[in-house]
């Protein structure tokens, strides 16, 4: 018994390891991509002229400061067509780190079927949970992120959709609720332990955010963290990602301007 529990933990990364490779996935593969990018628009220009690929990729650009005072201009279709190519590239590059350990892939990930129940418990408890931190932005008169929304509103519709409906919820569900968490969960962090871990790494990516706007963030990513480990379904948080990250497009393209 005991040298079947080795063997397991064996095939497992190391907690560091499993950590410092998620943030690999998050920070340096997007790096890859726009070095590519650059090397295409290099190849498609003539004689110093930017190629009608070039000019359409950084059509509309738009001066915002998210991350200092410093204004910074960035093209709203250049940055939603580049992370909607790194995609991809992240999905392959988890499924990769785990089959050159041979790690079940279903065990780990949980890419197993849910019930109707399932679903049906996930989305009332998202719903409560989105009638509180509702609660809590009007007790403390919490605002959106001004710069993040005048980039995301500069957007195509259908960009915005694909990155925050579709390519979001499904690479951080399988990054940080998949991979990171089934690495994680059988070492002395425990399930409890690596909830909140997977949660805190989880919000810090979303640097975009205040301070009061990662509170929330964080208490969603222990919401998704036991819906996981509940129902070991990751297609099912990625639904409920995906209907939390919904609400909040469909808000920001047609409501944000009345509210605010």
């Amino acid at each position: 018994m005991n040298v079947r529990k080795t063997k397991k933990n064996l095939s497992n990364y190391h907690p560091v390891s499993a950590v410092i490779l998620s943030l690999v996935v998050v920070l340096i593969l997007p790096i890859i991509v726009a070095v590519l990018l650059g090397v295409t628009y290099s190849l498609l220009g003539t004689s110093g002229t930017d190629s009608a690929f070039e000019i359409w990729m950084k059509q509309n650009p738009v001066e915002v400061s998210i991350l200092s005072d410093e204004k910074t201009i960035i093209s709203p279709v250049e940055s939603a067509i580049s992370y909607l190519l790194t995609v991809p590239l992240q999905i392959w590059f988890i499924f990769w780190l785990l089959r050159r350990r041979k790690i079940d892939l279903n065990k780990n990930l949980g890419l197993y079927h849910f019930d109707r129940n399932a679903l049906i418990y996930s989305l009332v408890a998202w719903l409560i949970f989105y009638l509180v931190i509702s609660v809590y932005g009007y007790a403390f008169q919490i605002t959106p992120p001004e710069e993040f929304i005048k980039l995301m509103k500069a957007t195509p519709f259908i960009l915005n959709f694909l990155m925050v409906v579709i390519g979001a919820p499904i690479l951080e569900e399988l990054l940080f609720r998949g991979f990171l968490f089934s690495q994680l969960k059988t070492t002395k962090l425990g399930i409890n332990g690596s909830i909140v871990l997977t949660s805190l790494i989880w919000t810090s990516i979303h640097f975009q955010y205040d301070l009061l706007l990662l509170i929330p963030l964080f208490f969603f990513g222990l919401l998704l963290g036991y819906l996981m480990h509940k129902y070991n379904s990751l297609y099912l948080v990625i639904i409920v990602h995906a209907v939390h990250n919904l609400q909040a497009t469909l808000f920001t393209e047609f409501l944000y301007d009345y509210f605010y």
